[in-house]
């Protein structure tokens, strides 16, 4: 199967953040109203206070990104709506199904460690191979529809 660059991917991701942050946003309003949590600051220091409405609303953002990002692939033959959109998905390197472990390998611990070496596991994927570090980690690719 023919491997999808690093243009593709870059495209499908940017459709898949535009589509999670207006999702985000209107769960964090619903949250938010539902639990009448404000954005409070500390007058001294100038930050957020931590408090149960800052970990309600990033619990519920961690849960979504799991729904969005690792279960709905899983579901849909590894596309999220940003990949369905350009015509690639994610498929294991060993062409077994994708299970809700390897995708979660891929999105929340590959991509986490990706970012956090300054975004050069992303950057992987311009070589030749066309895989980013969390591919690699979850032993997965990113290929072309078949049309």
């Amino acid at each position: 199967m023919n491997r999808a660059g690093f243009g593709i991917r870059l495209g499908a991701l940017f459709i898949d953040a535009v589509i999670f942050g207006i999702i985000l946003w209107i769960l964090e309003f619903i949250v938010r109203s539902v639990f009448g949590i404000s954005d409070q600051m500390d007058p001294n220091a100038g930050l957020p206070v931590l408090g149960a409405g800052l970990i309600i609303t990033n619990l519920a953002s961690f849960i979504l990104a799991l729904i969005y990002y690792v279960w709905y692939p899983v579901l849909s033959n590894g596309q999220t709506f940003g990949k369905k959109f350009t015509g690639i998905r994610v498929k294991r390197t060993d062409n077994r199904d994708l299970t809700f472990w390897t995708m979660f390998l891929r999105e929340i611990i590959g991509k986490l460690l990706s970012t956090l070496i300054l975004f050069i596991g992303y950057l992987m994927a311009l070589g030749k191979e066309k895989r980013g570090l969390h591919d690699y980690i979850a032993k997965t690719e990113v290929v072309y529809i078949k049309q």
